[in-house]
């Protein structure tokens, strides 16, 4: 499933603020993946899944995460 045309906007801005908490995908710095709202990895990942984004990139964003963790 695509990201339907009017949402593109939408996940731009999410996405925008991957960086935000110190690391890549919403991790912070110490690569812990909660944080709170609005911009944790896990409430980012939810909100592109209900923008329509492909839910490989999604659970491909929260593997990597958990790699990265370990």
């Amino acid at each position: 499933m695509s990201v339907e045309q009017q949402y593109l906007a939408d996940v731009d801005a999410i996405l925008a603020h991957r960086h935000d908490n110190g690391a890549d995908l919403w991790a912070t710095e110490d690569k812990r993946l909660l944080k709170g709202s609005p911009f944790s990895t896990f409430d980012s990942v939810l909100y592109l899944l209900e923008l329509g984004r492909n839910k490989l990139f999604c659970v491909n964003t929260i593997i990597i995460c958990i790699r990265r963790r370990i």
